[in-house]
């Protein structure tokens, strides 16, 4: 038995091993379709551009390079964000797309969203556990964990769950086929992810002729008459915003966020957190960032039409022309704001 046993051992070893070498020979993109065809796509032409944005849906369905672009003198954009892209996986692709030092000064406008759990029915996919290495999952526990008693800890399914994913992705369950595919140029690649104009930027609109879920979601929206109602929509979200306002912030993401600008800079990269519309539970902690490194989309009283329904595609998305709207606004604060650079 205890032959066996030290067998077995060796046996995990050697396999432990081969799996991290294969892990090495993997872009660092690989398990996020979308991401790699936009990264793939810029390999001979990063250098040409002077601002990325990343993040999730909220940025990839709602910045247009083309609209920003048409308003400055001196920028070139890029939408290197994509569907259901969250933290701590938006953290880790960033980290590692600032290891190519700039050739030019470069904005990276990115998306300020907090650790989101893993759900139950995702944890053997690639996309849920492909990113997570161990700084990424020590962040993410460490930000859910604070303030928590130890029982309290053990009965939260967000530490079990990136515990689960984190083990799956270390032994590489469920992710062998998709390896051996996963090579730049190869394996699962979204060319739609790049947009019409291949600027990356895709709006929701175009992808409803194929997708029965979007309709559902755009029906859902205007289903109810008191959505259409300007005034209360904007009243119950100018209430939401000022909710947020003056609490305590996570010290752990703060302090992660500190360390990752002067990371960024080191490499030529300047790093703008932003607070998009209806996200006012970030307030806390974006009113903690730096000023040069930040900018506020979010507020009412600033962008009341924002919140106007006729500019939504469903509860958390604009539509092609809240969009174009939202990408002016945005264009023109970044104007007036004197960053670095």
């Amino acid at each position: 038995m205890k032959r066996f046993l030290q067998r077995l051992f060796v046996f995990s070893i050697v396999v432990f091993l081969i799996l991290r070498v294969l892990d090495i020979a993997l872009p660092y993109y690989w398990g996020n379709p979308g991401i790699a065809t936009k990264i793939e796509f810029l390999e001979e032409k990063q250098d040409a551009y002077n601002l990325f944005f990343m993040g999730s849906s909220r940025v990839y369905r709602q910045i247009d390079p083309e609209i920003f672009d048409a308003h400055t003198d001196s920028i070139h954009s890029f939408n290197l964000a994509y569907r259901a892209t969250f933290n701590p996986e938006t953290y880790y692709l960033l980290e590692h797309f600032i290891k190519r030092k700039a050739t030019q000064p470069t904005y990276i406008m990115i998306e300020l969203q907090n650790f989101i759990p893993i759900a139950d029915k995702n944890l053997g996919t690639i996309e849920a556990s492909y990113y997570l290495n161990y700084p990424q999952l020590k962040l993410a526990i460490q930000d859910s964990i604070q303030g928590k008693s130890v029982r309290e800890i053990w009965q939260n399914d967000f530490t079990k769950n990136y515990l689960k994913a984190y083990w799956n992705n270390i032994w590489n369950v469920g992710q062998l086929k998709e390896i051996t595919a996963a090579h730049p140029g190869k394996g699962e690649r979204t060319k739609k992810a790049l947009g019409a104009a291949k600027n990356g930027f895709r709006p929701l609109d175009a992808d409803i002729k194929t997708s029965k879920g979007l309709c559902k979601r755009l029906e859902r929206l205007h289903a109810n008459s008191d959505n259409y109602q300007g005034k209360s929509t904007y009243l119950a979200a100018l209430n939401e915003y000022k909710k947020y306002q003056n609490r305590a912030c996570s010290k752990t993401h703060l302090e992660y966020i500190q360390q990752i600008i002067k990371k960024a800079e080191g490499q030529n990269y300047h790093l703008i957190f932003l607070l998009p519309p209806k996200k006012p539970e970030l307030l806390p902690l974006f009113t903690q960032i730096d000023e040069n490194h930040k900018i506020n989309m979010c507020d009412p009283v600033d962008f009341p039409h924002l919140y106007e329904t006729k500019y939504w595609f469903d509860e958390k998305h604009l539509n092609e022309y809240g969009a174009a709207l939202f990408s002016r606004y945005l264009v023109d604060k970044f104007e007036h704001t004197r960053y670095p650079f």
